[in-house]
């Protein structure tokens, strides 16, 4: 279950069960469809609504691992257009980047991974994910559940780098100054930076994150009208069983000729 459906369960908003992550069980959640631990789970959903039973752990991570029948019809769809989206971007030489949040939404990033690498394209890991990675890894005060997703995510990534399927964008530059003039990792800002950079020499990219504000951010470089580019950037977040999908309804992604 994650923090979404967690929401939806207890009639809490998420910025408050954000909070109570954070304080109670040291806990920081970088995407709400990042999966939580079934303890913590457990212990939020008797606080809020102590009626409302969970099955047994091994039934319940059953329920949230296997497609019923209804969402298996949807999943079909879903995998229908992720395809043929991965296909388009390909045929028309999009750079595909993904952030860190992405990477840590796991098994759904590897199953994605698995779908993409059948159309032999390249992902782009920018720098700064990379080090993003490796301060969750280092930092005790993270959950331990975090913590392994994300020496996971590096572990995979610096392999796939070295057999030449992941690139790297950017290194030590990219780091920039915060208030008092020390250099720290600002991705976010790095991101669209680079994504801008590239639609502006006429490279248009698929962007995967998790993240809503970057998500509406990132969307508005196609509407700057002081510059005169064909390029296009797309935004998508990977959903369950690894499929793309728009972050929300309030981000529209420009319609292509597959929509």
């Amino acid at each position: 279950m994650n923090l979404n459906e967690l929401s939806r369960v207890t009639n809490r908003p998420v910025e408050e069960l954000k909070d109570i992550l954070y304080d109670e069980f040291s806990i920081i959640v970088l995407s709400a469809d990042m999966p939580l631990q079934q303890d913590v789970i457990t212990k939020i959903i008797a606080r809020f609504k102590p009626d409302v039973k969970l099955k047994p752990d091994a039934e319940n991570k059953k329920h949230f691992c296997q497609p019923d029948e209804e969402f298996a019809d949807m999943l079909d769809v879903s995998w229908t257009y992720t395809k043929k989206l991965l296909q388009y971007c390909v045929d028309n030489k999009y750079l595909i980047f993904i952030d860190t949040c992405s990477l840590l939404t796991q098994p759904a990033f590897f199953q994605f991974y698995e779908c993409l690498k059948t159309y032999a394209n390249v992902l782009y890991v920018p720098y700064v994910v990379t080090e993003e990675l490796k301060r969750i890894l280092f930092d005790h005060r993270r959950d331990e559940g975090l913590q392994k997703r994300a020496e996971k995510a590096l572990q995979f990534i610096c392999k796939e780098e070295e057999n030449g399927e992941i690139i790297f964008i950017g290194n030590e530059h990219d780091k920039r100054n915060n208030e008092h003039g020390q250099k720290v990792i600002h991705a976010d800002r790095v991101i669209i930076e680079k994504l801008n950079y590239y639609r502006n020499n006429a490279r248009s990219c698929l962007f995967i994150t998790q993240d809503h504000d970057v998500t509406a951010d990132v969307l508005k470089l196609n509407e700057w009208r002081s510059l005169e580019s064909n390029a296009l950037i797309l935004v998508k977040k990977i959903g369950k069983w690894g499929i793309l999908e728009d972050n929300a309804d309030d981000t529209i992604n420009p319609t292509l000729p597959i929509d």
